[in-house]
């Protein structure tokens, strides 16, 4: 047995006029939004990928995500069961430390230089951070 189901919602205005509505459309959603968010994050990506590895791994640890996939959550275990928990953000202080860097300020110079490179690549797409 087949159900069909009408692509028009019929209903009735305050005015008792009938009318009706095409329910397939989506008005949830802009393609155009849509279509400049992912090419604003392909450009960011490129940008990205474009730095070397100290500026990759500095950037990814200091905005918090996964250098590698780009993932912005970790698997950790709770009581035997994995939840998704946020990746924590690192300082300066945190990273001068772990890139045996002379100090905190040796950690901004770099992150700034790269997010500088990041913006000059993108800036020759037509878009911005």
């Amino acid at each position: 047995m087949q159900s069909f189901v009408d692509f028009f919602v019929f209903y009735t205005d305050s005015d008792e006029e009938e009318a009706r509505e095409d329910v397939t459309t989506d008005n949830s959603t802009n393609p155009e939004q849509v279509f400049f968010a992912a090419l604003r994050s392909d450009a960011v990506l490129n940008a990205f990928e474009a730095l070397d590895y100290r500026e990759r791994m500095l950037v990814a640890a200091h905005l918090g995500f996964c250098p590698e996939c780009y993932e912005i959550y970790e698997i950790k275990e709770k009581g035997g069961a994995p939840i998704f928990a946020p990746r924590k953000k690192k300082s300066l202080v945190d990273l001068a430390i772990e890139h045996e860097l002379a100090d905190p300020d040796t950690v901004h110079e770099i992150l700034e230089r790269a997010y500088g490179k990041m913006r000059k690549k993108m800036g020759g797409s037509g878009l911005s951070l």
